[in-house]
């Protein structure tokens, strides 16, 4: 960071952190001495100095070759409805067994919207902030809410599983340390649990769970997402976890057997890295998982624009050793998906940023990627700004062809970088989501 980020913004809040015994209490005592002697006052002057000192007056942004002004082979629609309300979707996705859209916001809803005509089908009060839904059966669905969606450790979120004819809630989980994800899985022995990502802000983790137990797996906050893969391709399911909060990583947790898993850590970050969001494919079709991984979480302490934020692809060989395979730089990407859209057997990502450039007249806030494989990998871009400020992006056979479309999640949250400009892109009616439909005839715009 620069060093006026670091003398006005980060360094304070450090050193509140430092001499606060409330902060220490709460789970920091392990990092600063919980006696703020003089020898403390002198160890933080020394660390704000060298900090001043080694930083430079501004970060370079580096100049990423510039995108195709088309996504080839998409329509997109963009519904509105007349209805006057914020767009603070917090996620968007399709479900196959209720053949409904789901959109979730901040205000605690969660809408059921008919895919074919945008009617809205469903409507449920939550009690607390929504980001997740996965289909139990047809007529009933389980859903993640976070208890605060802003910073905090309060443990209000939950796993719920509600009757969407009687809209009766069933606490799964609960007490959940402001949850972001989770995964149902079924063991070889047969018992099945949940994988749930607590992002927590000073403390969360990664956990396995069921109604009545809870196996601690990683005890850190920032936890975004989990997925279960067999990494090593030796028949058991691992899990590859990628955090963004405090000690930034990704992590391989081998499955040893019995319920234990061995802990190693494939790429480590500092901590204003910013982990956003991690998908697990063969991009280079050698048999072997790989991982490809955003960076872009740009708020709290330091919303400046970063050289190091934008998408990685990284090869596996089934063991604890990486191979960054390309990085194209992405202000503030956020969110992602990675499949095979188009059919040819390959690879293809779409990646949305929630904190991107408004300064940049070509606004580079949805992307599309092709030929991943290859070293000429193929850069694309939605050429018209559309009404809306993406958080989050979603995969499912939206129109049931056989081919996956795309849903795009609007969080009308807060001005960024120039208000001037972004304003100009939000709307006054309800516009919660755009979605893009595969047509291989067609070309966006």
């Amino acid at each position: 960071m620069d060093k006026q980020t670091w003398s006005k913004s980060v360094l304070p809040a450090m050193k509140k952190l430092a001499f606060s015994e409330a902060i220490q209490n709460e789970g920091w005592n392990s990092w600063f001495s919980n006696d703020p002697t003089e020898d403390l006052e002198n160890e933080f002057e020394f660390i704000e100095a060298f900090y001043i000192s080694e930083a430079p007056d501004q970060l370079e942004i580096p100049e990423a070759p510039a995108p195709i002004s088309r996504i080839p082979g998409f329509v997109v629609e963009t519904p509105v409805f007349e209805m006057l309300l914020p767009n603070l979707t917090t996620f968007v996705d399709y479900d196959s067994v209720s053949n409904l859209i789901w959109v979730g916001d901040r205000l605690n809803k969660l809408y059921g919207v008919n895919p074919e005509n945008f009617s809205i089908e469903k409507q449920l009060e939550l009690p607390s902030t929504p980001v997740q839904i996965s289909p139990i059966y047809s007529s009933n669905l389980a859903v993640l809410v976070m208890g605060n969606m802003d910073p905090s450790d309060l443990y209000l979120g939950k796993l719920l599983q509600i009757d969407l004819s009687s809209k009766e809630e069933t606490v799964l989980l609960d007490s959940l340390n402001r949850p972001v994800y989770f995964k149902d899985i079924k063991w070889k022995n047969g018992e099945q649990q949940w994988i749930l990502s607590e992002f927590g802000n000073i403390k969360g983790g990664l956990s396995l769970r069921t109604p009545t137990t809870t196996q601690d797996l990683i005890n850190l906050p920032g936890c975004r997402k989990s997925i279960p893969v067999d990494w090593d391709n030796d028949g058991d399911m691992d899990l590859i976890a990628g955090f963004g909060q405090a000690q930034e990583a990704i992590y391989w947790m081998e499955n040893r057997g019995e319920g234990k898993f061995l802990k190693h850590i494939l790429e480590q970050f500092q901590p204003s890295f910013g982990l956003s969001d991690l998908a697990i494919q063969d991009v280079n079709q050698d048999g072997f998982p790989d991982i490809i991984l955003i960076n872009g979480d740009n708020a709290d302490l330091s919303p400046i624009l970063k050289p190091y934020h934008g998408v990685r692809i990284y090869f596996g060989k089934g063991n604890a050793q990486l191979e960054l395979n390309w990085f194209y730089h992405i202000d503030g990407a956020m969110s992602m998906v990675a499949e095979d859209f188009d059919q040819d057997g390959t690879i293809e990502m779409a990646v949305v940023s929630y904190f991107a450039d408004f300064r940049n007249e070509n606004r580079l806030d949805w992307l599309y990627f092709d030929q991943l494989e290859t070293e000429a990998k193929k850069v694309y871009n939605l050429p018209v700004p559309l009404k809306g400020r993406w958080l989050t992006i979603a995969a499912g056979d939206v129109d049931q062809d056989g081919d996956l479309d795309l849903l795009t999640g609007s969080f009308m949250f807060q001005p960024g970088f120039n208000y001037e400009v972004e304003i100009n892109n939000w709307t006054e009616t309800w516009t919660p989501f755009l979605s893009l439909k595969i047509n291989q005839n067609k070309d966006l715009f």
